[in-house]
């Protein structure tokens, strides 16, 4: 919307310039003995208009400022792909491209190599085309793993610090370490969101756990955000009557 209202105003900037450039020859030939001053106004007008139609496009140049971080996948003489998480991202280059080595040293397009990672600044050209102006090669970049848990509440610590999570369809069990921060929801019969406490939570419950591997144990999932899916029942277990003793 900011765009389209700093496109509007360079129209209508662009108009003015444009209308000043018609009428002026038209009042040049139709001036009174102070034509001269009325001259000097008319370029002082088309100054200020044609300042602030450059005021607008370097405006304009700025917002579309871009920057990805991706692998490199295709590389020719002056376009480069990248796999990002927003999906393929082309780049073009020419000689006023920066590229920047591992080391930190200027390289070449031509020292590049696919499979390689790229942080990649410029002017966005489309929604998937950027104007490279800086290209620098990085490591690759730890991904962020996340994992999902479906199942059962079966177990739950003292200190509600740690669940047990059974899925009964792939037999798998799950041990969820609870974040201090964690978001736990569950959606009410109108269909609206309700946040709930780690203490609402009990045996029995089935959850989805959203988290990451702990990095010493695998077998643990560090949970940031919990969503029940259906509330235990909480019926006591039924007892068994003793059968009546016989003579």
């Amino acid at each position: 919307m900011k765009k389209i209202y700093q496109l509007f105003n360079l129209t209508i900037i662009v108009s003015v310039l444009f209308l000043v450039g018609i009428t002026s020859p038209v009042l040049a030939q139709t001036a009174t003995p102070t034509s001269s001053d009325t001259t000097s106004a008319i370029k002082g007008i088309r100054d200020v208009v044609k300042e602030k139609v450059k005021e607008q496009l370097d405006v304009l140049k700025t917002d579309s400022k871009r920057g990805y971080t991706g692998k490199i996948i295709e590389i020719s003489d002056s376009l480069i792909k990248i796999e990002t998480n927003e999906g393929t991202i082309d780049i073009i280059i020419d000689e006023d491209t920066d590229i920047i080595g591992l080391n930190r040293s200027p390289i070449k397009a031509e020292d590049l190599k696919t499979n390689q990672y790229i942080i990649s600044m410029g002017y966005s050209e489309s929604e998937n085309t950027l104007k490279g102006k800086r290209i620098v090669v990085i490591e690759k970049p730890s991904r962020f793993e996340k994992e999902v848990a479906v199942g059962k509440i079966t177990d739950i610590s003292k200190d509600n610090k740690l669940f047990t999570l059974k899925n009964e369809g792939k037999a798998k069990v799950s041990s969820l370490s609870i974040a201090k921060n964690i978001s736990i929801t569950q959606k009410t019969e109108k269909g609206e969101m309700e946040k709930l406490e780690i203490s609402d939570l009990q045996k029995g419950d089935i959850v989805i756990a959203v988290g990451t591997p702990d990095k010493t144990d695998s077998k643990i999932l560090n949970v940031y955000m919990i969503h029940l899916l259906s509330k235990s029942l909480g019926l006591p277990t039924p007892k068994t009557s003793a059968s009546p003793a016989s003579n």
